[in-house]
Parts: C-alpha cells; structure tokens; sequence
C-alpha cells in the first residue's frame, strides 16, 4: 500500500478494557521497522489514554476483530497523509428536485479528524417500502416527507411498537398520493403533520 493509495489498511481497532474507548487503530504492516513504528504509536496513545483518565489507570486493553479499515488521504488538521477510519454516514444537502445522497465521513487514525470523502445514493424504508433515487425524491419534494421524534416513546426508541425501537416515525405534509405512479400508492396509515 502506498501513502497515497485508497486500498483498504487491514488491522485492528485497540480499545480500553475499563471504559470501551477506542484508543487506536492498529495497521498490520509487514517491514519490521514500519511494525515497530506503529506498534510505538499505539502504546503513546494507549498510555496517553492511561495517564489522562484516572479510572483506567490500571485497565488493560484487547483489540476488536480484524478488520478492512478505510483510505489514506491527507488530513486537513495533520497535514499528512494518515490513514482514515469510516465513522457515519451524514445525509448530504440538497435543493428541491436533486436526488438525495449520504456523504461518507471518515475519521483522521491519528487525530480523529473528521471529513467527507465519497457519497453514495441515499436509501429509506417507509411502512415496509424501500424508497431510492427517484422516489425518495418525490417522497420529499411532493409530500414533505420527513422523519421526527415518535410521539408514543419520546424519541427513546425503548420497547416501541409505534417506531419498531427506531426512536423516530416518517410523517407527511401531504399524506395522500398524488397518482397511480405515485410511489406511496398504496401504503395505508401515513401519519400527517
């Protein structure tokens, strides 16, 4: 892997036994002194975690499953080339008519930065329906489709049949649809604002 490639880094994520957080990023690398190198960076920051939070002070780590972890690109805070870890999924601003997207964010493994890089077409379920694309847009656009807090948990998502657990319900300024074509036809019980 080059310092400027987009191939996957494979490792594992370091986490702190005591308190779960993630400490570190650990990159499997084969030269013995790029291994020594990453392996003196992870027992910094694990020490640094140590020394800062005094409850953990004796905790031990253990590291998650091996896993693909994301690019390396140019971090905007270190202004060097470090690998990045995907975080979330941020629903990317759009203007009435565009097709919805979701930015993917990754993390900087070394500061935690946080920055865009990519988006991917934006999916939603509605009662059962899996909205894309073209319908997701007219979903918004037509009948003012959004989601909020569910009025039966408050938003808590706990042992909800309104919600499924989700902690939020669709609702619609319009709540009838508009055609045949209309990619709500058919759905009963679509809650109104």
């Amino acid at each position: 892997m080059t310092a400027w490639g987009t191939a996957a880094a494979r490792g594992c994520t370091v986490y702190c036994a005591r308190c779960g957080a993630r400490l570190a990023f650990r990159q499997e690398l084969r030269p013995r002194d790029l291994a020594n190198a990453e392996r003196d960076r992870v027992t910094h920051v694990v020490q640094a975690h140590l020394d800062s939070a005094p409850s953990c002070r004796a905790a031990e780590t253990f590291e998650g499953r091996e896993i693909a972890a994301g690019p390396v690109l140019v971090c905007d805070r270190c202004g060097r080339a470090t690998l990045h870890i995907f975080a979330e999924r941020r629903p990317h601003p759009r203007v009435p008519g565009e097709e919805s997207f979701v930015d993917l964010i990754y993390a900087c493994n070394r500061c935690g930065a946080l920055r865009p890089w990519g988006s991917e077409p934006r999916e939603e379920t509605a009662y059962g329906r899996r909205l894309a694309k073209v319908e997701l847009t007219h979903a918004i656009d037509a009948h003012g489709m959004r989601r909020v807090d569910c009025p039966a948990c408050r938003g808590t998502g706990f042992d909800c049949s309104e919600c499924r657990d989700d902690g939020q319900i669709w609702i619609f300024a319009v709540p009838r649809s508009c055609g045949p074509r209309c990619p709500l036809a058919g759905i009963d019980g679509l809650v109104a604002e």
